[in-house]
């Protein structure tokens, strides 16, 4: 991103974070102000953390900066993109941050040809971070951790994609959804495999998101999808307790 592009940003109500060890920057994020539904928002464009000081809660650093100085701003919403393929950024977002989704978006961005993004058709889903909600502060502290597949499954869930990426319909009110723990290295496999899931999970959200479900949390590698409120949920109301 231009340096003259991060100055507007900032200069406009946007935000521009750096994480820094010593003079080195190793982690950054920035964000410009949208409208959704009549109600001014952070769209959290980019968050990024160097090769090297990944895992090591950088980027659990930035997004809590950024809520902190949105809550400063009056905001009470952030909302950013994301891959529904990997599973590692949809725990960090649904399970550690809190972040819910119920929109899926085919090809979001077009074709891409950066490494990450080739070969695949940049379907994206949206996280909605509701950074004033009970849920929220609940999940920060650790208060919301989702039972186990199968305590799960004695609840009613139903799984709606399975392990062999197999697409499957259920009227239940809790859908699990199973993530591949690597997409990257499927594509780099086979990358009519990747496709593959990349359609079947399609199939799956873009039924069940319409149909009144919510993405939740992540256990073991399966996206909890329920179908309740909005206000519910961001009560911190969660169909286990």
């Amino acid at each position: 991103v231009p340096y003259h592009v991060l100055k507007g940003v900032e200069d406009s109500g946007g935000m521009v974070l750096g994480a820094f060890a010593g003079d080195e920057m190793v982690g950054f994020s920035f964000g410009f102000l949208g409208l959704h539904e009549g109600r001014l928002y952070l769209h959290s464009h980019m968050t990024g953390v160097k090769e090297g000081w990944k895992y090591r809660g950088v980027g659990m650093m930035l997004k809590l900066k950024q809520r902190e100085e949105s809550l400063k701003a009056g905001l009470d919403l952030i909302m950013w993109t994301f891959e529904p393929l990997r599973r590692l950024n949809t725990y960090f977002n649904l399970h550690k941050l809190g972040a819910i989704f119920r929109r899926y978006h085919r090809n979001y961005y077009g074709m891409m040809g950066d490494r990450l993004n080739y070969g695949l058709e940049s379907d994206r889903v949206k996280a909605e971070w509701w950074i004033r909600s009970r849920r929220v502060e609940l999940k920060l502290a650790g208060e919301l951790r989702p039972p186990s597949i199968r305590e799960l499954k004695e609840l009613g869930g139903e799984v709606v994609l399975d392990e062999r990426g197999e697409p499957a319909r259920t009227t239940s009110e809790l859908a699990l959804v199973y993530l591949p723990q690597d997409i990257s290295k499927i594509k780099e496999e086979s990358l009519d495999e990747a496709l593959r899931w990349r359609r079947a999970l399609r199939e799956v959200y873009e039924h069940h998101l319409s149909s009144g479900y919510i993405a939740i949390d992540v256990s073991e590698g399966y996206v909890v999808l329920w179908r309740a409120g909005l206000d519910r949920i961001l009560e911190g109301e969660v169909p286990w307790r």
